[in-house]
């Protein structure tokens, strides 16, 4: 016996949270991508500052103007290198940022799924209900009519 197909009455409301989900993960995979930018600009920077120091060894300072002009590009390496560090730091509390968001919406999701699949469970048990309750009264009327039959 057929019956109706299952309505979630916050169908539109899960809808929307799936719309938010989706959206928190590809904040996620966003900010992800940035740290890992940042994570190479990071790398660049101690390299820079270990081929410097590596020139300095090599050639060594050989007068006052030199030094200050190394002194100068050592002192602009390790800014560039520690505002690298700063720019990662940031990018991996956005991150954890945006996966707690993310955390929260699969929270919110889950709940509403586990409505749903209630919701749908109770369903299919009422037409199940019902459909033995349509079979047991076929079967009361079939066997009316042959009691009947039998005693004409």
């Amino acid at each position: 016996m057929a019956g109706k197909k299952f309505q979630f009455p916050l169908g539109n409301v899960m809808k929307v949270r799936e719309r938010a989900t989706e959206a928190a993960q590809r904040s996620l995979a966003a900010a992800a991508d940035t740290r890992r930018e940042h994570e190479v600009l990071v790398a660049q920077s101690a390299e820079a500052i270990a081929s410097l120091h590596a020139r300095a060894h090599t050639h060594g300072v050989a007068s006052p103007h030199a030094f200050r002009r190394f002194e100068g590009q050592r002192q602009q390496a390790h800014a560039r290198h520690a505002e690298a560090q700063q720019r990662l730091r940031q990018a991996e509390c956005d991150e954890q940022t945006a996966r707690e968001h993310l955390l929260g919406r699969k929270r919110d999701e889950e709940a509403l799924r586990s409505l749903y699949e209630q919701g749908e469970r109770a369903h299919r048990k009422e037409l199940q209900a019902a459909e033995m309750a349509f079979l047991d009264e076929l079967a009361v009327v079939r066997f009316n009519r042959s009691k009947s039959s039998s005693q004409a």
